[in-house]
């Protein structure tokens, strides 16, 4: 029997990365979720961002995680995670925005080209 932990489940989320490279841009833009708030979002122009919904301070938010296929599905699950343990430490993990995109990446440790 396997041993439960917190995130054990979203390690192996609903999503594998053949789905992610084959989705292909509809007239509206449309998700598909990998589970505990991860999502790629698939726009009409064809462009697939990573996205994470969460809350902090009672308000829902949304937190930019990249645009596959620069950003893969593992490493969209590691700035999930890293993420989540920032929320659960009581603070908010997206910064502010006067902090350029790439440092707030790699913060995340997202690597950016």
């Amino acid at each position: 029997m396997r041993k439960a932990t917190l995130y054990g489940d979203m390690l192996r989320g609903k999503l594998y990365e053949s789905k992610c490279a084959t989705a292909k841009p509809k007239a509206k833009q449309y998700k598909l979720s990998d589970g505990k708030g991860l999502y790629l979002l698939v726009k009409p122009n064809g462009s697939r961002l990573w996205q994470m919904k969460y809350n902090y301070l009672g308000k829902e938010k949304t937190l930019s995680l990249g645009q596959y296929p620069v950003v893969s599905l593992e490493e969209a699950r590691a700035g999930w995670l890293v993420a989540k343990r920032i929320l659960m430490a009581g603070y908010n993990p997206s910064p502010p925005s006067d902090v350029p995109r790439p440092v707030r990446l790699r913060a995340l440790g997202i690597r950016t080209t």
